[in-house]
C-alpha cells in the first residue's frame, strides 16, 4: 500500500504539508486504497477510476468558511446475505480512508483509488467551538464530482441566532418534504407481520407487553431495519435502526433544539419507523430523514435507544408535526396535510391515542415565514405546519427549553393513554461515554468548575437527572445534568449534551456470505474480522472434523472474498478464531 501525492504545474496539494505526523501514519497503513489528500483550492485532474470527493465546511448561520475543520472518510462496510438482501454494517465498523483539514476557504479535497466503481463513506466534520456533523452514507463513484458539504452549529448560539437557526432549520425541512413526497405522514395500511423483511430481520410477529401499574412495559426492538430507497443515497437493504433514527432527528428537528426535545422526537421516530415496518415492510419515510447528522441528534437517539410508545401492548403510529396552532393540537380524524389543507386531509380516522392535547402556547405559522394551513376546526379557526396532530415540535421545544419538562412527559402530553416500553434510557449506574470536552461542576448548573473532560472519557452515573433553572443553558432555561464518576477519579455533575450512553459490549456476530461468484461459489466476510479463518467440513455429524482452507483472500468492496469451484457434493463452512 501507498500513499500518493500529486503535483501540476498548475499548483500543489498545501494540505498534505501540513498534516502532523502522527496523521500520515495511519494514512499510510490503510488496509484499502491509495489515497491523495487535498484541501487547497485548485482543481487537479482526477486518475481514471478514482473517486475524488471535495466540498466545503462554513457556519451555520453566517456562511462563513471554518478553516482548519478536520476532515475524516471511512469506509462503510456491507454484508450480503444470498443474492438479494445487503445489510450495511453500523457506524462503529468502519474503514478508516483518509483524514484532511479545510483550508482558509473552508474548502477540502481528497482522492481514493482502487476502492470500486460506486461505494458508502462515513464523512465525520470538526472544528473547534463547534458540534460536530457525520455524513453517515455518502454515496461516492468514481469519474464522477462528490461533492459533501458541512454547516457546522456553533457551540454558543444567543436567543436571536438560535431562533434563526431553527427558522433556517424548518425551510429546509420544508424543502426536504416538497423533494420527498414519500417524507409525507397519511393513513397506514394494516400490519402485515408475517412479512418476509420483517420476519427475517428481527420485527416481532406479536407483541409481548408486560405493560400495568406495577411491572413496566417491554417491547422487543430490533437492531436493525428494512430501508428501500433511503433518500440521499438510494440504498435498499438492512441498516441499524438507530442509525435511521439519528438521521430521521436532525433531519426533523435539528441540533438548535433542547435535548429533551429531541429524545422526545427519537422516541416517537423511532415508534413511527418500526410501526411502518410492520406495516409496508421498510422502516423509511412517512418522516424526514438526512444521512448528515449532528452531535446533540445522535446523543439524543443513543441516550434513548430501544424506547418504544404502546397503546394496549401494541406500537402506535406516532403522528407529530412541525407547529400547531399553539393553544392545542388537532384530532387525528382533523388533521390536514400540507398538499390540500383540507380537514381531515391526514385521512388517520378516530385514533384513541391522537386527541387534541393541550399545547405550550407557542407562535402560530401565520406569524411565521413557514409553510402554513389555515383551517376551521370545531368553529375557530387555526393555523397549522403539518397536520398538527399527535406531538408538535415546537411545543416540544418550548417545554424542554422553557418549561423544564423531560422528554417523557413531553410524550405523555401528546399522546393519550400510552405506554413508554423498554425505560429507563439514562439512569443510575448507566455507563457514559464523553462526546466532547466537558465541564464536570461540583453542583448541577451552579458551584464552581473541578475538573474538564476530555471527548472519549468513560465514566458511570451515579446521581441525577436534576434541571434547575440554569443560566448556563441560555438563550433556553434548563439542562439535564447528571452526577457522574468518572474512570480518570473525577465526580461531579455534567450536562447530558456531552454524554452518551456507553455501548454494551456484545460478542461481535460472525456473518459468513455467500452468492454466486463467476466461476463457482464466492464467501465473503467484513475486513474488520482479520483474525477469523476459513473452514470446511464434509459432514456435520460428530466429531465434526473442520478443515484450514489455504485459500488466500481477496479484498473487494471493503469485504474478504475467496471464490470456489462449484463444488459437486455437500461441503459445510464456517469461520473460526480457534
Amino acid at each position: 500500500m501507498c500513499l500518493r501525492l500529486r503535483t501540476s504545474n498548475v499548483c500543489r496539494p498545501r494540505a498534505f504539508e501540513r498534516l502532523p505526523r502522527f496523521l500520515i501514519k495511519p494514512i499510510a497503513s490503510a488496509a484499502l486504497g491509495i489515497l491523495l489528500l487535498d484541501s487547497s483550492p485548485c482543481l487537479l485532474k482526477a486518475e481514471p477510476g478514482s473517486i475524488v470527493v471535495s466540498g466545503r465546511t462554513v457556519d451555520s448561520l453566517s456562511g462563513r468558511p471554518i478553516a482548519h475543520a478536520r476532515i475524516a472518510a471511512s469506509l462503510r462496510l456491507i454484508a450480503q446475505f444470498g443474492d438479494h438482501v445487503s445489510s450495511l454494517r453500523s457506524l462503529s465498523e468502519v474503514q478508516p480512508l483518509a483524514s484532511t483539514f479545510t483550508d482558509a476557504d473552508g474548502v477540502f479535497r481528497f482522492e481514493l483509488f482502487g476502492l470500486g466503481e460506486t461505494v458508502y463513506c462515513r464523512i465525520d466534520a470538526e472544528a473547534t467551538g463547534y458540534l460536530d456533523q457525520t455524513d453517515t452514507l455518502a454515496s461516492l463513484g468514481a469519474d464522477r464530482l462528490n461533492q459533501i458539504d458541512f454547516e457546522l452549529v456553533r457551540e454558543k448560539l444567543d436567543q436571536a441566532e438560535l431562533d434563526d437557526l431553527n427558522e433556517l432549520h424548518l425551510l429546509r425541512k420544508a424543502s426536504l418534504y416538497l423533494q420527498n413526497p414519500s417524507f409525507q405522514q397519511g393513513p397506514e395500511p394494516p400490519r402485515t407481520n408475517t412479512s418476509s423483511s420483517a420476519a427475517t430481520s428481527g420485527l416481532p410477529s406479536t407483541t409481548i407487553p408486560q405493560g400495568g401499574s406495577s411491572v413496566p412495559a417491554v417491547y422487543p426492538v430490533p437492531t436493525k431495519v428494512r430501508v428501500e430507497a433511503l433518500a440521499g443515497s438510494g440504498f435498499t437493504g438492512l441498516m441499524d435502526l438507530d442509525e435511521l433514527i439519528a438521521g430521521t432527528v436532525s433531519a426533523e428537528t435539528g441540533d438548535g433544539f433542547p435535548l429533551e426535545a429531541l429524545k422526545a422526537q427519537a422516541v416517537a421516530s423511532r415508534t413511527y419507523a418500526l410501526d411502518r415496518w410492520s406495516r409496508r415492510g421498510y422502516a423509511n419515510g412517512g418522516q424526514a430523514y438526512t444521512a448528515t447528522v449532528g452531535r446533540k441528534s445522535r446523543v439524543a437517539t443513543v441516550n434513548s435507544g430501544g424506547i418504544v410508545l404502546l397503546y394496549q401492548g401494541a406500537l402506535i403510529t406516532a403522528y407529530f408535526s412541525a407547529r400547531c396552532n399553539g393553544d392545542f393540537t388537532l384530532n387525528s380524524e382533523e388533521g390536514p396535510t400540507l398538499s390540500n389543507c383540507q380537514l381531515g386531509g391526514l385521512g388517520a380516522g378516530v385514533v384513541p391515542w391522537a386527541r387534541a392535547r393541550p399545547c405550550s402556547g407557542h407562535a402560530n405559522c401565520a406569524e411565521t415565514s413557514e409553510p402554513c394551513c389555515q383551517l376551521v376546526v370545531r368553529g375557530a379557526t387555526n393555523y397549522v405546519y403539518g397536520h398538527g396532530v399527535g406531538m408538535c415540535q415546537r411545543g416540544a421545544q418550548q417545554f424542554a427549553g422553557l418549561e423544564g419538562w423531560d422528554w417523557q412527559r413531553i410524550l405523555t402530553n401528546y399522546y393519550t393513554g400510552i405506554a413508554i416500553a423498554n425505560l429507563p434510557g439514562l439512569a443510575v449506574n448507566t455507563e457514559v461515554v464523553t462526546v466532547a470536552r466537558v465541564n464536570v461542576r461540583n453542583a448541577p448548573c451552579g458551584g464552581t468548575v473541578i475538573a474538564t473532560q476530555d471527548i472519549d472519557q468513560d465514566g458511570i452515573i451515579v446521581g441525577g437527572p436534576e434541571r434547575p433553572v440554569c443560566s448556563l443553558a441560555s438563550p433556553n432555561s434548563y439542562f439535564t445534568w447528571w452526577e457522574v464518576l468518572f474512570r480518570s477519579g473525577v465526580r461531579g455533575w455534567a450536562v447530558e449534551d456531552y454524554l452518551s450512553k456507553a455501548a454494551v459490549a456484545s460478542p461481535v456476530p460472525v456473518e459468513l456470505g455467500f452468492r454466486r461468484g463467476q466461476d463457482g461459489l464466492l464467501l465473503f466476510w467484513p475486513t474488520n474480522w482479520p483474525y477469523w479463518k476459513l473452514q470446511s467440513a464434509s459432514s456435520l455429524t460428530s466429531p465434526v472434523n473442520w478443515l484450514d482452507l489455504t485459500n488466500m483472500p481477496a479484498i473487494a468492496d471493503g469485504l474478504y472474498q475467496v471464490e470456489f469451484d462449484t463444488p459437486k457434493s455437500n461441503i459445510y463452512y464456517r469461520l473460526s478464531s480457534d
